[in-house]
């Protein structure tokens, strides 16, 4: 299964579903008349295919946890793989930003017949019942491709709340709560370490932004100004066809205090959930964050507040994950020809004068095309069949005339993809008999005079004369002149009678590959000689 310039991309839809005996479903290619990326999974809730070129491109993206079992094209070892966990969920009340799930997108192989995929959700955002922090936010779950070996993403740590301190690790880590708190750890190579809680003067508290998969939480400054820290950028990836972020981390919210309502922390690139918006001193009601994005895995943003607890003040969840996979689905044909070769060379013999060659064959539907040296007088059909004219050994055309002709078969198919083929074609000699006309004669015949016999042949040897089915005298192995097709022999005859005579030839050739062959006959009237004008 080959990745094409100038091929659009086709987003097959989940048409048409027929269910196997093993309870999969078929996710067909609308408009996709080769079914190049028709795929067989036990469940297609959330998932979408497309097509670019010849690759495969499919969408795994529940908002749930989900696990998935993919049943793998038997020719297809190799993928690049995306996998996103779920984000963690926002602190409550002043809470920080969860960090965002674990990004890993790399090439792997698998070659069991079954994969099974697991998406993450995103982790709960914390919550608030208007008196306390009920609840502290949750960690995203983890994604996962299990091929040869298994890549799992881990799920975004949480963001702190006022009355929880502390913070989770995770894929990246979430932002510091509590008065004062350390961001969350992220996982080397999948994620960043969230931003820390900066507290001032016991009333204004910044809370930290959640780590992302490009970058750390951000950690605000020591200011009476509101400024909840940024969540961390995301990373982008290409392997959907267009450059888009994921993992970014939530944005830490604050309590306002006695501070100047500034800003809260946004979300990072790729999904994060900013932060609630900074509540002014007049105001006792409290912003939740929001949430982080589904199918990105961007942390949940943390709320904001004035006065502490208010109900409103929940954090945002986390985004859920997302598994994508893309593939090589179709390959260049392979061709079978001449001994079973599927290589880039083959070769035959055929005797001369045949005409058949070989009937080539590919292991899917193409169109044939031939090239090279010596192509000029061979054909091919639409099934492969290989034809050429009739050779002659002994009078080769191929363009070093050494009877071995180069021909390069080539096998087209519905991608534009090319497999070609050089065929030698050897021509082997074949035991032919000799052509030889019958003699002739220039003008009259007279009775006791010389007169030359001439007969032209194909091959050179010898060549014995006869009258009347009589051999002549000195002409019974006459050497030819000239080389294969044109030659000829002559003979000295003197006629000793009047009347009608029968002169034929016989040929014995030099040349093994040719067997001896004796002429037609011309029958000729010899004149007296007194008759002789």
């Amino acid at each position: 299964m080959k990745k094409v310039a100038g091929v659009g991309v086709f987003v097959l839809l989940l048409a048409t579903f027929s269910l196997t005996p093993a309870h999969a479903v078929n996710v067909t290619a609308s408009g996709d008349a080769t079914g190049l990326c028709t795929q067989s999974i036990d469940n297609n809730a959330s998932v979408t295919v497309t097509r670019s070129g010849v690759e495969c491109i499919i969408k795994f993206a529940p908002t749930t946890t989900t696990t998935y079992v993919w049943t793998r094209p038997t020719s297809v070892t190799s993928f690049r793989v995306l996998v996103v966990a779920g984000g963690g969920g926002g602190g409550a009340n002043y809470g920080a930003g969860g960090g965002a799930g674990g990004f890993i997108d790399q090439t792997t192989t698998a070659s069991t017949a079954t994969i099974s995929i697991t998406v993450g959700q995103g982790g709960s955002g914390g919550q608030s019942d208007g008196t306390t922090t009920s609840a502290a936010a949750t960690n995203g779950t983890d994604s996962s491709f299990a091929g040869s070996s298994t890549l799992t993403a881990i799920g975004g740590g949480y963001g702190g709340s006022s009355d929880k301190s502390g913070s989770g690790n995770g894929g990246s880590g979430g932002g510091g709560g509590g008065s004062s708190g350390t961001g969350g750890t992220g996982t080397a190579g999948q994620g960043y370490d969230g931003g820390n809680t900066v507290i001032l003067g016991g009333q204004t508290v910044n809370e930290g932004g959640g780590g992302g998969a490009g970058g750390a939480g951000v950690s605000p400054i020591n200011s009476s100004t509101v400024n909840g820290g940024n969540g961390g950028v995301g990373r982008q990836s290409d392997i959907t066809g267009s450059n888009i972020y994921y993992a970014g981390g939530g944005g830490g919210g604050a309590h306002t205090g006695n501070g100047t309502c500034g800003s809260t922390g946004s979300g990072g690139a790729g999904g994060g959930g900013a932060a609630g918006a900074c509540v002014p001193s007049s105001s006792t009601a409290g912003n939740p964050g929001n949430p982080g994005t589904d199918g990105l895995g961007g942390g949940g943003g943390g709320a904001a507040v004035k006065s502490d607890r208010p109900a409103t003040a929940d954090g945002g969840k986390g985004g859920s994950g997302v598994v994508i996979v893309r593939f090589t689905a179709d390959f260049a044909p392979v061709i079978t020809g001449p001994g079973s070769s599927t290589g880039s060379t083959s070769s035959i013999s055929i005797t001369e004068n045949s005409t058949s060659v070989f009937t080539f064959s590919a292991n899917e539907v193409v169109t044939w095309n031939l090239s090279g040296t010596d192509s000029s007088t061979f054909t091919i059909n639409s099934s492969g069949i290989l034809v050429t004219t009739a050779k002659d050994f002994e009078a080769p055309t191929d363009a070093n005339t050494d009877n071995v002709y180069i021909v390069i078969v080539s096998a087209t198919d519905s991608a534009a993809l090319v497999t070609s083929q050089t065929l030698s074609v050897t021509i082997t000699n074949l035991t032919e008999t000799a052509t030889i006309f019958a003699p002739t004669i220039t003008g009259n015949a007279y009775k006791g005079v010389d007169i030359t016999i001439s007969v032209s042949l194909n091959v050179p040897g010898k060549v014995r004369f006869f009258a009347n089915n009589k051999r002549v005298a000195n002409c019974l192995a006459k050497p030819t002149t000239g080389t294969y097709p044109s030659v000829t022999a002559t003979c000295n005859w003197r006629p000793t009678q009047r009347g009608y005579v029968t002169l034929t030839a016989s040929v014995t050739p030099s040349s093994g590959t040719f067997n001896a062959n004796t002429s037609a006959a011309n029958r000729y009237f010899i004149l007296n000689k007194s008759t002789k004008r």
